[in-house]
């Protein structure tokens, strides 16, 4: 059987301590508290929603593919300013050649012959790119060439990035796509 509160109502708890009711009434009119039952139920209902909301998180696998915005494979040409102390400013027209596969893009560049000259890795997020370009980029006719290391966080506008890299020697650029063969190739994979 089980016992009346204070205040004339039933309360959810009153099974879990089976007491007489007299002592069950005072205990109930000294105190406004919950039962013990009724606490640990509603915290552990509350972190059970948390750990849930929580939880749906990791069902969807790799959430970075979902900030990934912009697909950056493809051919883009463009020109490339380089200022090398002593030489003056350089500019060559350049073309990288782009491949991305979710986040992770590599490539490589390629002079104005179309001969390769040089890679790139980098990282998609959201519209920007964050890569490397690596390379023997500038070849002068009287001495070898300049073997660079440039980096860049380059924001990608559609079919258009222009930046600057980082590194000593490293060039500006003002790129825009012009193939886009590898982009339906790779849709039909």
């Amino acid at each position: 059987m089980r016992s009346q509160g204070s205040r004339g109502g039933r309360r959810s708890c009153d099974w879990v301590f089976p007491v007489s009711h007299r002592f069950a009434n005072v205990v109930a009119a000294s105190t406004r508290a919950w039962c013990a039952g009724e606490t640990s139920m509603r915290w552990t209902r509350a972190f059970l929603i948390v750990l849930a909301l929580f939880s749906l998180g990791c069902v969807r696998g790799d959430w970075t593919e979902t900030l990934t915005l912009v697909d950056v494979t493809g051919t883009w040409e463009g020109r490339f300013a380089f200022y090398l102390p002593g030489r003056g400013n350089i500019e060559r027209s350049m073309r990288l050649v782009l491949q991305q596969k979710g986040q992770q893009v590599t490539g490589e560049v390629q002079g104005e012959d179309g001969a390769p000259i040089g890679s790139v890795e980098g990282l998609v997020k959201g519209d920007l790119l964050t890569w490397r370009m690596t390379g023997p980029l500038v070849k002068f006719p009287y001495g070898g060439p300049l073997v660079l290391s440039c980096n860049a966080d380059t924001p990608v506008d559609g079919d258009v990035m222009r930046g600057r890299t980082i590194g000593t020697g490293c060039p500006d650029f003002d790129l825009r796509r012009v193939g886009t063969q590898a982009i339906k190739e790779k849709q039909q994979m």
